[in-house]
């Protein structure tokens, strides 16, 4: 931000308890960066931090809609960085994470059903979005399809994460694309 200008304060309420007593938000209120906070209406005016990422807001949470409290928030500090709350739901993502090695990739649960035993689940890289359906009871999962051809795949570089200092020493996160044909020489810069 240009200097002598203030970020607005983000409040945003993303889930409550089935019983009304507990209030989940993102909000960056006396704070650089937005993060997840339960407020309890047992300590009124006390907000608990649940979660933040130490370089980027919160910009994601997923909300159970049968415990009425959130399972999952994302940030993008570089690449998408989920962290799951919900342990059970951590134990049954975990062999599907697992298969991706040690390529780059985000997750996020796009959808679940009504009772939340079944979910689609996005896996993403630089080129390419898989959607698998995860049966959560007997931890079949399935792939629904892929969003790019091999061939479009193959034709994309690796972003290489970088942080891009600001003239206010603020460091902004971004990504470098680099054709492969031009190896590690410097070029310029669009």
């Amino acid at each position: 931000s240009a200097v002598g200008t203030r970020t607005p304060d983000v409040v945003r309420p993303v889930a409550r308890s089935p019983d009304r007593r507990q209030v989940w938000v993102l909000s960056n209120r006396d704070r650089d960066r937005v993060g997840l906070f339960r407020l309890d209406a047992s300590s009124p005016g006390v907000a608990t931090r649940v979660h933040e990422d130490a370089r980027a807001d919160l910009g994601r949470v997923g909300v159970s809609d049968v415990a009425g409290r959130p399972m999952w928030a994302s940030s993008e500090p570089d690449y998408p960085r989920t962290v799951v709350f919900d342990t059970a739901l951590e134990a049954q993502l975990a062999p599907l994470l697992a298969e991706q090695g040690s390529v780059r990739f985000g997750y996020e649960v796009v959808s679940m059903s009504p009772d939340e035993r079944r979910m689609v689940v996005a896996v993403y890289t630089h080129a390419n979005r898989r959607y698998y359906l995860v049966d959560r009871d007997s931890g079949r999962r399935e792939v629904l399809g892929n969003s790019r051809s091999p061939e479009f795949q193959r034709a994309m570089v690796v972003p290489e994460p970088i942080d891009i200092r600001a003239s206010d020493g603020l460091r902004l996160p971004a990504y470098l694309l680099r054709s492969a044909a031009a190896g590690r020489r410097k070029l310029p810069l669009v």
